[in-house]
């Protein structure tokens, strides 16, 4: 079965990247969340997209108490998410404002991860990263995290992805949808690597991955995957 994963939460009728939002994707029936994590000034873990939030502070300079309140520590969030599949995606672009380095982040993020699992709380983790180098510091610091490699048309490892992935034992590709064929999907499968394609929100487009049998999709709209995949009917706006 294809899973479908809310992409920074159900976002459509909730702030992305919030408790809200994480709350909505899992009345809304989802497998599961995709979230993004970065690291402030005083060490803690935060989730959210962009190095600067609305209100211009820059999180790897700002203390924890100097965010917005929307902006909930990963901890906090993993706990909205109850048993559902969580995807952690390591941020902190070392070329990003106030940023330095990938490797804090992704330190305190395989401690963290790797603590919840040994202690059973909540679903199952994915680790995530566009960035090779963030993804060897988790699998050296956490080895038996599943850590999947982010890939988009135009990156340094596009072409050779599965290898990659393959090469360091992680459990995971996650391409940019349109990258998904028959072949790629094919030869994930025959390397036991678990395909989940982001973001892929049309349901032509949703049906299409389906059937090539990819593991999950990330979407924005949580609704409409579930409802191309059969799973579901679209709630009434009005209940």
């Amino acid at each position: 079965m294809t899973q479908v994963l809310a992409h920074r939460g159900s976002a459509k009728a909730q702030q992305e990247n919030t408790l809200g939002a994480f709350g909505e994707a899992r009345r809304l029936g989802a497998d599961g969340v995709e979230l993004d994590v970065r690291v402030t000034l005083d060490g803690h873990l935060v989730v959210h997209h962009d190095a600067v939030t609305p209100d211009g502070a820059v999180i790897g300079q700002s203390l924890l108490s100097g965010l917005p309140e929307f902006v909930p520590e990963l901890g906090e969030a993993l706990d909205s998410c109850g048993d559902l599949l969580v995807n952690v995606e390591i941020k902190s672009d070392p070329f990003e404002p106030g940023e330095g380095s990938y490797e804090p982040t992704a330190r305190l993020t395989a401690q963290l991860c790797a603590a919840r699992q040994r202690s059973g709380a909540g679903g199952a983790l994915v680790v995530s990263s566009f960035s090779l180098p963030a993804l060897e510091v988790v699998a050296a610091e956490e080895s038996g995290l599943d850590l999947a490699l982010l890939v988009e048309p135009g990156s340094p490892y596009a072409s050779r992805a599965l290898e990659v992935v393959s090469s360091n034992r992680w459990s995971g590709l996650h391409p940019f949808f349109q990258m998904v064929d028959q072949q790629l999907a094919a030869r994930a499968r025959e390397a036991g690597l678990s395909l989940r394609p982001w973001t892929v929100d049309r349901r032509e487009d949703i049906v299409a991955l389906a059937r090539l049998g990819v593991d999950a999709v990330i979407t924005n709209d949580v609704e409409e995957a579930l409802l191309a995949l059969g799973r579901a009917r679209k709630a009434s706006r009005f209940a």
